[in-house]
């Protein structure tokens, strides 16, 4: 049986939906990186009562008061703005790949730059809710990277890693909470359908 990611986004929203409180009354603004078009987590965190600030290279497919889409580039982003929240869901693995999303210009270490300039952008009390492929490390041109024993420790080391889970798929298509060393050891596929398994992480900043 070929594996495939139908299904993957269930596991990250619930995710997002499992840790991303109902907003104080003070409603203050949550960062969404790089939110798809139907930008789940960015109606998720409105409707928990949070003003959003949704950034990323590929606009949204909706408006709300509580909604600001800013069209952007973490990397080139000028702001003094600090979030209570970071919503970085399947966003990270992208950065600096070029032939998607208009990036043209490769930058093999812009995960790690973002990662870097998040941390800035973050309250001291705050908190990122993260979702990553996780597999033997690998570059999947012009898609995304998968975060192994390299790569991961590189992606999370200015952070404190508060809660973590990783799913997988063992021999069906049905996705199943496994160990870590099972996520590491994962095989990713090089080509299309894609398969990995998933890391989700609530971070902190050291």
């Amino acid at each position: 049986m070929t594996k495939d990611l139908s299904g993957d986004r269930y596991i990250e929203y619930s995710w997002t939906g499992r840790y991303l409180p109902a907003a104080p009354d003070r409603a203050p603004t949550v960062l969404d990186l790089g939110p798809s078009e139907d930008a789940v987590p960015t109606r998720f965190a409105i409707a928990r009562g949070y003003r959003v600030i949704a950034l990323g290279l590929m606009p949204v497919s909706f408006t709300h008061p509580n909604l600001q889409f800013i069209q952007a580039d973490l990397l080139e982003y000028e702001t003094e703005r600090r979030f209570d929240w970071i919503l970085n869901i399947s966003t990270m693995e992208h950065f600096g790949l070029a032939g998607r999303y208009g990036v043209t210009k490769d930058q093999p270490d812009a995960d790690l730059e973002g990662m870097a300039r998040l941390r800035t952008m973050m309250e001291y009390h705050g908190c990122m809710i993260l979702t990553i492929p996780v597999g033997q490390d690998a570059v999947v041109r012009p898609y995304h990277r998968v975060y192994g024993r390299e790569r991961l420790p590189l992606l999370l080391q200015d952070y404190t890693v508060l809660h973590a889970e990783y799913w997988g798929k063992r021999d069906t298509q049905f996705w199943d909470m496994i160990s870590k060393q099972e996520a590491l050891d994962t095989i990713p596929a090089m080509q299309i359908p894609t398969y990995y398994a998933l890391g989700l992480f609530v971070c902190s900043r050291k």
